[in-house]
C-alpha cells in the first residue's frame, strides 16, 4: 500500500508585450494546502481457537500513523505494550479465539505551500500480520534417582 502527492503553489501575470517580450512581469505568490489520508486493510482468518497473538509488522509508515486490530465481533483489540508510529514497528494484539481479524493502518498527513515552494511527498508501507499459537505440550513425567 502507499500513497503519493504533490503540491506546487505560484502563479505569474505580465504587463505590456513589446516586441514579443513581457514587460512588467509581476509575481503573484499564493498558498496551497492538502490534507490526504490513507487507510489500507489486511483480514486474516484465524481457524484455531488455542492462537494466542496476531502480530502485525508495518514499515515505512509515516509520521502519527495508526495501526489498529478489530476481532471477528467488529471490537477494538489494544496491543500489548507501546510501538512506535513512524518508520518500522511490530504490534502484538491478544487474540480472542477463531474468526476473522481486521489489522488496519492509516494516517492523515497535512501540508501547506507558500509562494514558489515545491513539496512532493511520498510514501510506501507494508503491513503484514502474522498468527502465532501457543503449543502446550504434554506432561511429562520424570523418575528421579538418589545416589548416596
Amino acid at each position: 500500500m502507499g500513497a503519493t502527492g504533490r503540491e506546487t503553489g505560484i502563479s505569474e501575470s505580465g504587463g505590456t508585450c513589446i516586441a514579443g517580450n513581457l514587460l512588467g512581469k509581476v509575481g503573484h505568490d499564493n498558498g496551497v494546502s492538502a490534507v490526504s489520508s490513507f487507510t489500507g486493510y489486511i483480514r486474516t482468518i484465524v481457524r484455531s481457537d488455542p492462537a494466542a497473538e496476531l502480530e502485525v509488522r508495518a514499515t515505512g509508515l509515516p509520521p502519527e500513523s495508526r495501526i489498529e486490530v478489530r476481532d471477528p465481533n467488529n471490537e477494538l483489540v489494544i496491543a500489548r505494550g507501546p510501538a512506535p508510529s513512524t518508520g518500522d514497528a511490530t504490534y502484538v494484539f491478544p487474540l480472542r479465539g477463531a474468526g476473522v481479524y481486521l489489522a488496519q493502518a492509516s494516517w492523515t498527513i497535512r501540508r501547506s505551500v507558500n509562494g514558489a515552494g515545491r513539496e512532493t511527498l511520498s510514501y510506501q508501507t507494508t503491513l503484514r500480520a502474522t498468527v502465532r499459537e501457543t503449543v502446550r505440550l504434554p506432561a511429562i513425567g520424570l523418575a528421579v534417582r538418589r545416589s548416596d
